[in-house]
């Protein structure tokens, strides 16, 4: 992907800032501007007996599930300085980022689902169906606040779960009126419906309704459904496995066709 297809188009990027890095490289390599205003923070959960107690009982564990980048991040990042390697369990990753981020940290088996990549495609999956799990113990590492619709839905299926929350989510000191600098971006990169909410917060206190116009694009079907809730009024474009390459790959195929 060498063309200049996004040149004089310029992008906002609203993934957290540790995120943004990768993505606004490829958005420069195809011509594009990428505009940084991280609408979402992520820090690691540091304190809690709940957690101390489930990373030092991670071999008891029948099954492990992680839900997003930042649980393998954070999760593998707090074992490398506790000194602890991760148990030979089955691994489960609800994405293809997911995965790629746990066999980067060495697990090489990582079972995700087709090609639903969310909680859903999740339990599709043979290996969690009541036959499967029933009785068995799973540990599922997630942030603090995230949808409970896993740990639900697993423990009626009989598994018991332990809930690990090793990362949280804040909303970051983000000046957006500073990074569009009296500009409208020609397309806006979302990837988490807090993100997506926090955008919208961000529009409205600073003034800048023209924003509500940018045409979106977006990680989930899920994400979508809030766009028009939200005020926002053009269709958004919902990325399938939305990875660096995929997310630039969509704007690049809009931009060609706009």
């Amino acid at each position: 992907m060498t063309e200049q297809v996004l040149s004089g188009y310029s992008v906002l990027v609203t993934r957290p800032m540790h995120q943004c890095d990768e993505l606004a490289r490829r958005i420069r390599q195809v011509g594009g501007e990428p505009l940084i205003a991280p609408m979402l923070g992520v820090r690691a959960v540091t304190e809690g007996p709940k957690l101390a107690t489930a990373l030092k009982k991670l071999d008891q564990y029948d099954i492990a599930i992680f839900v997003s980048r930042n649980a393998v991040e954070y999760l593998f990042d707090r074992l490398t300085a506790d000194g602890r390697a991760f148990p030979d369990i089955p691994v489960y990753a609800v994405g293809l980022g997911t995965a790629s981020q746990l066999k980067a940290r060495g697990i090489e088996k990582v079972i995700t689902p087709r090609d639903t990549f969310n909680s859903e495609g999740l339990l599709e999956l043979t290996g969690l169906a009541i036959a499967k799990i029933s009785g068995r113990s799973v540990v599922l590492f997630c942030g603090r606040g995230g949808r409970e619709l896993l740990a639900d839905v697993l423990t009626t299926r009989g598994a018991n779960v332990t809930v690990c929350e090793v990362y949280e989510r804040f909303v970051p000191d983000t000046k957006l009126a500073n990074v569009v600098n009296g500009q409208t971006p020609d397309a806006a990169v979302v990837t988490s419906l807090e993100g997506l909410k926090n955008l919208a917060d961000k529009i409205a206190d600073e003034s800048l309704e023209s924003l509500y116009d940018m045409p979106l694009f977006v990680a989930s079907e899920r994400i979508a459904e809030e766009v028009p809730k939200l005020g926002f009024t053009s269709e958004p474009q919902i990325i399938d496995q939305p990875g660096d390459h995929r997310i630039v790959s969509a704007l690049v195929e809009w931009a060609g066709g706009a």
